[in-house]
């Protein structure tokens, strides 16, 4: 079993003294941060379709073998109020660049994505914006990649997905 820690302190909190303190917002920003963070990873997406899967290979894991465009993605997240923007890490060989990927938040188009060639295989990432929400009121949704259509051999190698608060 895999585990990851994740420290939320600050070096004024004085962790196992008499006094010791730990503010209530960071309790709350420490969920969002463990939320997010699951959020990411490739792995723990719901996949639809027949080919797309998760890909073991050197450097980790990811979703790969895109070789339907029919095939889709989706996670779900916790967003509080404010503007988000996703970003994700992909890769794609030079040759099969020009895929068209769409990206949806609880079935609403946020944005659409060219899929740029990274190498010459498949493994080199690049980081790379999708797109932008503006959240009103705290929800729960789920964000979904679909691919319009696939250029070359496949349409995307998807490493992780981040949302970054603006």
């Amino acid at each position: 079993l895999d585990t990851v820690l994740m420290g939320f302190g600050l070096e004024d909190d004085r962790l196992h003294s008499p006094n010791e303190k730990f503010a209530i917002a960071n309790y709350y920003a420490g969920i969002k941060a463990s939320a997010l963070m699951l959020q990411e990873l490739a792995t723990e997406a719901a996949i639809e379709g027949k080919l797309l899967r998760v890909d073991q290979h050197a450097g980790g894991s990811n979703l790969g073998y895109w070789l339907d465009p029919k095939d889709s993605a989706s996670w779900p997240v916790v967003l509080e109020p404010g503007t988000w923007q996703l970003r994700a890490r992909l890769a794609c060989a030079h040759a099969s660049a020009g895929s068209r990927m769409h990206v949806r938040l609880d079935g609403q188009s946020i944005a659409n994505y060219t899929v740029a060639g990274t190498g010459e295989g498949w493994h080199t990432y690049n980081e790379v914006v999708l797109g932008e929400v503006s959240v009103d009121v705290a929800k729960d949704a789920t964000v979904q990649l679909t691919a319009d259509n696939k250029s070359g051999e496949a349409v995307v190698n998807v490493e992780r997905l981040v949302w970054v608060k603006r």
